[in-house]
């Protein structure tokens, strides 16, 4: 009876494959894989230990981790700075005041001085990983991490030259550190950056180490903390994950529009929904890596991740379409990627997924994932609903049906929300609030396309996201929640329209807690 129940369920979520979902059934509870976040770090901490009291240690931690961290959390809009945490603005602050009082109370203390600026030094080293430590403990994304790493650069610099001035008789070693993380920071000035990437990214990697190296021989021996926390991540990314762990032969399949999709049997590779990787084709480059956004979800059985855009893209759709085969040899590494509100536990009921053009792939695994949970391991769950806004209809069905080959063979999971029998076949703009449906999806192509669109929840023109939030609030009021999660990825402008929103449609009854992600280099 409880089998019959089960295949129930997976035909109305359109999943085909009852046998791979029965090793996958147990009860969801919170912080069940939050240790996917950093992959490496929740190995050794989380994953690792094997008595049943240490299991239960991961779910302390992040529970009191995002209890300690929400406080500094709220977000509020600099002007042109855009949005920051109240802890990110408290970092930057001691950031800038601390730089500014170890140089001006330490400039007749040269040797003090050096030993205060390899502090900063060893950070900008950390936060140039992607297995980084911090973001196990802070749930800072790799992401904004980058930020982090930039802004104590130009500390390092500042630092560094007052250090110099100090001193009257710089040392050679001293100036080599100086210029190459003068250069450094010069050439990561974003028009530079992303003219010249592939430039760009061997020579950062040099003067890194030149840096380094410079440093240690100048006398800043804790430089090798930073540094060797750095050497560790490559070490771990390009030779485990990229030659030992993962698979290195894929089915890769060009669509319209540039996109191409890279596809996988996923076996014992274990990813968090709405996570990316990074992929190197050798047969195009052995040094040119590059992020595909995980589009399938966890529980499915095949993993799946599309790209568009860039001139690495175009080469790679050209070398897909000209192939015979559809074996591609590739290298991974990751997974990346952690959203800076906690999905992981059941602080929010209400979720708001918004995406814009490509950024719909992780919007979609994360969607997937969460109607996993509710339907299938009893997640408490009230809303989701999904807005996509799009130019190409095209895409709407390359993009969501991208697994009608495994629907048809009955192999894998297929699609949660856009198939005949689904519940997001109806629109939230149209349904109650008290509608006992969860899932609730909408489709925006601008400009309108030529051909008649029949299904109702796909529309024509662009969203008024003013009206999608009040809209959501009042469903959170209905419901009784006074939390709303909002995850935007796509273009900068729009991301930046959500994050003024979320802002503005907080009030005291719901607030609005925005993560936001975008393509760019």
């Amino acid at each position: 009876m409880l089998e019959k129940k089960i295949n129930v369920q997976n035909r109305h979520l359109g999943m085909i494959s009852p046998e791979i979902n029965n090793k996958q059934t147990d009860q969801w509870y919170a912080y069940q894989d939050a240790w996917l976040e950093v992959p490496l770090w929740g190995y050794i901490f989380v994953k690792w230990p094997s008595s049943k009291c240490l299991k239960k240690l991961p779910g302390y931690f992040f529970g009191v981790r995002w209890l300690l961290l929400s406080p500094f959390r709220a977000q509020v809009r600099l002007g042109f700075l855009g949005l920051w945490s109240l802890g990110e603005i408290i970092m930057a602050s001691v950031i800038i005041c601390g730089s500014i009082l170890i140089g001006v109370f330490n400039f007749q203390d040269t040797v003090l001085l050096g030993e205060l600026t390899e502090i900063p030094v060893c950070l900008v080293y950390s936060l140039g990983t992607r297995n980084s430590i911090w973001t196990l403990l802070l749930v800072l994304p790799f992401e904004r991490a980058i930020f982090w790493h930039q802004m104590l650069s130009f500390v390092v610099v500042a630092l560094g030259i007052t250090h110099a001035i100090s001193a009257w008789d710089p040392s050679v070693d001293g100036l080599v550190f100086l210029c190459a993380m003068g250069t450094l920071v010069f050439m990561s000035f974003p028009p530079i950056r992303r003219r010249f990437w592939d430039f760009w990214l061997r020579v950062h990697w040099v003067l890194f180490i030149v840096a380094g190296v410079a440093g240690m021989i100048h006398g800043a021996s804790g430089i090798a903390v930073g540094l060797g926390m750095w050497f560790a991540d490559i070490l771990v990314r390009y030779i485990f994950m990229a030659c030992l762990k993962y698979p290195q032969k894929v089915e890769a399949t060009s669509l319209p529009g540039n996109l191409v999709m890279i596809k996988f049997l996923k076996g014992d590779f274990q990813y968090k929904a709405g996570q990316y990787i990074f992929l190197c084709v050798p047969e195009l480059s052995l040094f040119e890596w590059h992020p595909f956004s995980l589009s399938s979800s966890p529980h499915e059985a095949y993993v799946t991740c599309i790209r568009v855009l860039g001139d690495w893209t175009k080469r790679l759709h050209a070398l897909v379409s000209e192939s015979q085969s559809p074996n591609l040899n590739i290298r991974i590494e990751g997974p990346f990627g952690t959203p800076s509100v906690d999905l992981s536990s059941e602080t929010y009921k209400c979720i708001l997924l918004i995406s814009g053009g490509i950024g719909v792939t992780p919007m979609r695994s994360i969607c997937n994932d969460l109607m996993y949970q509710h339907k299938v391991k009893g997640r408490m769950l009230k809303k989701v609903w999904f807005v996509w806004t799009l130019r190409d209809l095209q895409m709407l069905t390359d993009v969501l049906h991208c697994n009608d080959e495994e629907k048809e063979n009955q192999q894998a999971d297929t699609c949660v929300f856009l198939t005949k029998n689904s519940e997001a076949s109806e629109s939230l703009d149209s349904a109650s609030a008290a509608s006992p449906e969860v899932l609730f999806a909408d489709f925006y192509i601008s400009p309108a396309p030529q051909n008649e669109i029949r299904q109702k929840n796909v529309k024509t023109g662009r969203p008024n996201f003013s009206e999608i939030f009040e809209k959501m609030a009042g469903v959170a009021r209905a419901t009784g929640e006074s939390k709303v999660a909002v995850l935007v990825c796509g273009p900068m402008p729009m991301v930046n329209d959500i994050s003024r929103i979320s802002i503005q449609k907080s009030t005291a009854q719901v607030q609005f807690h925005a993560h936001s992600e975008v393509f760019q280099l």
